[in-house]
């Protein structure tokens, strides 16, 4: 069995590489490499995930400035999802950190 693991380099992803690569074979994917939307190499990227029978989603920018890092947050994951149900692929596990501060005042 294929897992990729996307976000495989932060706190929750490392966990869940390490335990899982033990056992199935794993494909890591960076988003920091992705192509913009727009680009005609975005559809290629995304017949990454195609090769895995589980997609697991870790990726998440905690403090996003940038409109790339607004899209790894909010609609990457559609994006992904969608074109996995083109694909007739039904497992996808997205687990999204949400930080928040308050102040006391």
């Amino acid at each position: 069995m294929k897992i990729c693991i996307i976000g495989y380099s932060g706190f929750l992803g490392s966990y869940i590489l390490k335990k899982l690569s033990k056992k199935f074979f794993i494909i890591k994917i960076n988003l920091r490499k992705m192509p913009e939307f727009d680009d005609k190499n975005f559809k290629n990227f995304l017949n990454k995930f195609n090769k895995s029978n589980i997609i697991i989603n870790c990726a998440a920018v905690l403090k996003p400035r940038s409109k790339r890092d607004f899209f790894i947050n909010q609609d990457f994951p559609k994006t992904l999802s969608l074109h996995m149900k083109k694909k007739k692929k039904k497992f996808f596990i997205y687990s999204y950190k949400y930080n928040k501060c308050f102040n006391k005042g």
